[in-house]
């Protein structure tokens, strides 16, 4: 039998992951974006052509607490870029799996701004 409209509304489909983030002292809690704070995500990349602070502007996205809300603003993303960009790094890289994002996607969007 097929969903209905209410259940597919009322499905819980996000997927959270915790990292231990041994140079914060700590663990984290990420979780993927929705199909709507992807598309901004990209949307700004793509139209605003700003590359400055990518890892930390989709970060702040997903850096959760334990109820699932989240932890930062998209205005405290430069904040976020002032730390160690490896761990930034690594969770970059997560979030972009959690949300489905491939390097090609990513890099779409890097080449575009670049050459416009």
């Amino acid at each position: 039998m097929a969903l209905s409209r209410d259940q597919i509304l009322g499905a819980t489909d996000f997927v959270f992951v915790e990292l231990e983030v041994e140079e914060w002292g700590g663990t984290v809690r990420l979780r993927g974006l929705s199909a709507a704070e992807r598309d901004a995500f990209e949307s700004s990349v793509g139209v605003a052509q700003d590359l400055t602070n990518l890892r930390s502007r989709l970060v702040v996205n997903c850096l959760v607490d334990d109820n699932g809300e989240r932890l930062f603003k998209d205005s405290e993303a430069k904040l976020l870029g002032e730390k160690n960009a490896n761990v930034i790094n690594r969770l970059f890289d997560e979030v972009r799996n959690l949300s489905g994002m491939s390097d090609d996607e990513i890099g779409a969007a890097e080449g575009n701004s670049k050459t416009q």
